[in-house]
């Protein structure tokens, strides 16, 4: 029988590949949302005489914008709320389903409540900053971005389509020209950033509630040339529960979690009431599956200096550096300079 933390992780990336194809249609339903109300925005903007605006009736269209606006992102953060909620319950019964049926002995896991998993909203920040926080500054940078659009349109005497046109966009670009495309792209990132956060916390709120079954998680990455240094870096790396960087890393993350199981010994489970087959599967060894590392190693030239930039890329192949050293212990990526300074070893390497 395979080992049973290897079928968690494939079965784990496996599912985190149809978490992607998910994220795509919530975006598709929360940009329905955006979508009308810049469709009342746009009215309420062709219908007035932008050229010949006074302040105080520029306030008063302004006023009219900022209501239209923030009604759709209350709407869109109560829509967005309730799916994230159904999403961690859905997350950890997945899960905790999976493991019951692939261990080789009989498991019953404990779930979250419904109270804990909608909890995470708000009590676990995503990035720092808390979703709905986020939400609120996208629609006060929309506005921002509309007020200054009229504000430059009137000053350099532009006509009604001129400043329709910076705004909306054209029909020959699907409007994808214009200044409101930025909010579709800023609630796009949100939305899919926000899932990668909500499963990965309601996984990390079943091992936790399932401590005498699970002994830590795994950092997993997508294996392709999109996956960040971040990630890549923190790839097949190991910690213990309630511990680590967990996803997102971030926005438009697409890493996951996969958990470890204790052996069948760790489990209290005696030597006579062991099947071969379950001393051979339920092992509690980590996965020995291939990390991005070991991927982006067996990858071209052109890929990796497309991963890593064409310096980096050299020394990744040449000077002999795993992909943890372009990152600090925070995460972040180091510059060239930083790197040169702190590898200055294998810069010389590359210059013999």
């Amino acid at each position: 029988m395979a080992n049973l933390n290897e079928a968690l992780f494939h079965a784990g990336v496996q599912h985190q590949i149809y978490l992607q194809r998910y994220a795509t249609q919530t975006v598709r339903d929360m940009l329905e949302l955006l979508n009308q109300s810049e469709i009342e925005i746009t009215n309420a903007l062709i219908s007035a005489d932008l050229t010949e605006f006074s302040q105080k009736r520029l306030r008063a269209m302004l006023a009219e914008i900022r209501a239209i606006s923030s009604d759709a992102y209350q709407v869109l953060q109560k829509r967005l709320s309730g799916t994230l909620i159904d999403t961690a319950r859905y997350e950890a019964d997945f899960n905790a389903n999976l493991i019951e049926s692939l261990a080789p002995v009989e498991i019953t896991l404990v779930r979250p409540s419904l109270d804990t998993l909608s909890a995470l909203l708000t009590s676990k920040p995503m990035q720092g900053r808390f979703i709905a926080d986020e939400l609120k500054e996208l629609d006060a940078g929309r506005i921002k971005q509309i007020e200054q659009a009229l504000r430059m349109g009137i000053i350099e005497g532009e006509t009604n389509a001129d400043i329709m046109r910076r705004i909306r966009g054209t029909k020959a670009q699907q409007y994808k020209d214009g200044i409101l495309q930025r909010s579709r792209d800023d609630v796009e990132r949100l939305v899919r950033t926000s899932i990668t956060h909500i499963t990965a916390r309601a996984r990390d709120e079943l091992y936790q509630e399932n401590q005498s079954v699970v002994k830590a998680w795994r950092f997993t990455a997508t294996l392709d040339r999109r996956t960040t240094v971040i990630c890549a870096s923190l790839d097949g790396q190991v910690f213990d529960l309630g511990s680590g960087p967990m996803p997102p890393r971030h926005y438009n993350c697409r890493s996951s979690s996969t958990p470890i199981l204790r052996s069948w010994e760790e489990l209290g489970i005696s030597a006579k009431e062991a099947s071969p087959s379950t001393r051979a599967s339920m092992d509690g060894q980590v996965p020995d599956s291939l990390t991005y590392q070991e991927w982006l190693k067996k990858q071209s030239a052109e890929v990796q200096d497309d991963v890593l930039g064409k310096t980096k890329g050299q020394l990744f192949r040449d000077g002999g550096l795993t992909l943890d050293r372009f990152v600090d212990f925070k995460g972040d990526i180091y510059t060239l300079a930083q790197l040169k300074a702190r590898e200055a070893d294998a810069f010389a390497k590359l210059q013999r």
